[in-house]
């Protein structure tokens, strides 16, 4: 997985692991092998981890038994159906070797050219259903691409404040 760029899923969870933990900034920071005021921006969404940080957080936030974007990826990952998880901004995040979807470029650069104007309409029917905002639990869509019939599945997936779609085609 590629590492999220969200600044809000890392503020989260970092404050999430320090409270559940009883650590101050000044403990995670020791923990982690960074600094206070390092781990100071990451919570206050000024800067997002590094990688390599980004990876021993959610190394100690599964040693506390709190779900993390790596554990619903690893999921999708393995899944044998096309199935792909998605950031508001259709970065894929998560991909099973069926989708034909590769990690850390958008759904819109992956997509033929002529299925791209589709794609667009797709994500804009996304958008106006309240998705993002958390305002249906499921998304069904049907559409015709040529002369074939698809169907695809949507779930948001929220995590530490952050909506991703889960997307499985039918």
């Amino acid at each position: 997985m590629v590492g999220v760029t969200t600044a809000h899923y890392w503020s989260a969870i970092v404050r999430k692991i320090r409270r559940q933990a009883g650590l101050s900034q000044s403990g995670l920071a020791d923990l982690l092998g960074t600094d206070q005021p390092t781990v100071s921006r990451w919570e206050r969404r000024l800067f997002v981890p590094s990688l390599a940080f980004q990876i021993l957080i959610e190394s100690r936030a599964r040693d506390l038994g709190i779900a993390t974007l790596q554990d619903v990826a690893a999921i999708v990952t393995h899944s044998p159906f096309p199935m792909i998880l998605v950031s508001k901004s259709m970065m894929v995040i998560a991909a099973s070797v069926s989708s034909g979807f590769s990690v850390g470029l958008t759904t819109l650069e992956q997509t033929p050219e002529d299925e791209q104007s589709f794609l667009r309409t797709f994500s804009e029917d996304v958008a106006a259903s309240g998705f993002w905002e958390q305002r249906v639990d499921k998304l069904d869509y049907e559409f015709c691409l040529g002369d074939e019939r698809r169907k695809a599945v949507l779930v948001p997936v929220v995590m530490q404040g952050d909506v991703f779609a889960l997307v499985q085609k039918a």
